[in-house]
């Protein structure tokens, strides 16, 4: 299993911090690129598996990468308008993106 951070190892306690820590990044541009550049070093016999916004690097990735197997994605539950208030606070919010090899 490979993780490559997309946020150089800074984690958050809310939403709001990690996207404007994104945007300090160059997002949208710069946080797909890094994800994009760190699935170019793994192995090309892989399936994505990707949370939050590494869906975008993934789905580029899955999309045009030889060797790609698949690709999954997952996002914390939503709860009407409260969004992303419902996900646990004891787990931080971080910006990685994570490939499995087959092998």
């Amino acid at each position: 299993m490979h993780t490559p951070d997309l946020f150089d190892g800074r984690r958050f306690d809310a939403i709001d911090a990690g996207m404007g820590y994104a945007q300090r990044l160059g997002f949208p541009e710069q946080v797909p690129e890094r994800g994009r550049r760190a699935g170019e070093r793994l192995p090309h016999d892989v399936v994505y598996a990707v949370f939050s916004l590494g869906v975008l690097p993934v789905q580029m990735l899955a999309q045009t990468r030889p060797g790609t197997r698949g690709a999954h994605s997952a996002r914390p539950r939503r709860s009407g308008s409260r969004g992303m208030r419902c996900w646990s606070r004891r787990l931080a919010v971080t910006g990685a993106a994570a490939g499995y090899s087959s092998a």
